[in-house]
């Protein structure tokens, strides 16, 4: 990080890493839960540096949520937020929203419609 001249969070991975290790990890403090965010989502919410050693050793279900996360710059937390680079959110935002009565037909016995929440 001193290379970067940024600060860093720090990430070791192991057989035993879990998502939650990487993500947010829920806990449960004086009767009720809140989630604390792990070192990806403390380094992409602050501008920080990820330095991740032990790659080799980590479970093939946690390469996905690294690898959405560095080339895509998204990542879904299990507090319902998703992480999302401002570029695409900028776009996102632009884009034009489908009228809630817009029909989809599918075959012939099929019909979709939306529907407002």
């Amino acid at each position: 990080s001193e290379l970067a001249n940024r600060r860093a969070e720090y990430l070791v991975l192991s057989r035993d890493t879990t998502e939650g290790d990487i993500k947010q990890r829920r806990e449960i403090s004086a009767g009720s839960s809140q989630y604390l965010p792990g070192p990806a989502v403390r380094a992409a919410c602050e501008g920080r540096a990820l330095i991740i050693e032990g790659i080799e050793r980590a479970e093939q279900n946690l390469l996905p949520i690294l690898n959405n996360l560095l080339e895509n710059r998204e990542m879904h937390l299990e507090d319902g937020r998703f992480l999302v680079a401002h570029q695409r959110y900028d776009t996102l935002l632009n884009l034009l929203l489908i009228s809630l009565e817009f029909i989809l037909l599918l075959g012939h016995s099929f019909r979709c419609t939306g529907t407002h929440p």
